[in-house]
């Protein structure tokens, strides 16, 4: 009973992080064509904001999905300083991230 459980949840987390990737692809896509291709400014200018919204959170949902498959799969597997690694990896994009998020607030409330 335990094990279909944890199947279920294996299933659900990989189907989330299928849905990120093909978002993320569409995404780049949808940037790549309005860089090549003539379209009306509005409609870039909203595939831009959309794509860079997401990015901003994709990041984080990203990191929940990476970091629940890893302790709900791997982790008990793995060495020390294997565990160690993954955790460091971890942190060290979530202060990238929030960095990244602070310069981006910072640059609304003062442009220039």
């Amino acid at each position: 009973m335990e094990l279909e459980g944890e199947i279920e949840r294996g299933a659900a987390l990989w189907k989330s992080s299928i849905l990120v990737l093909v978002g993320s692809i569409s995404a780049q896509v949808a940037i790549s064509y309005v860089q090549r291709r003539v379209v009306p400014g509005g409609i870039e200018n909203a595939i831009r904001t959309l794509t860079d919204l997401l990015g901003l959170l994709a990041v984080p949902l990203l990191l929940l999905l990476g970091c629940a498959i890893w302790v709900r799969t791997v982790r008990e597997r793995l060495s020390v300083w294997r565990n160690g690694l993954g955790l460091s990896s971890i942190v060290l994009l979530s202060c990238v991230w929030m960095i990244d998020l602070a310069a981006r607030v910072a640059s609304r409330i003062h442009p220039y």
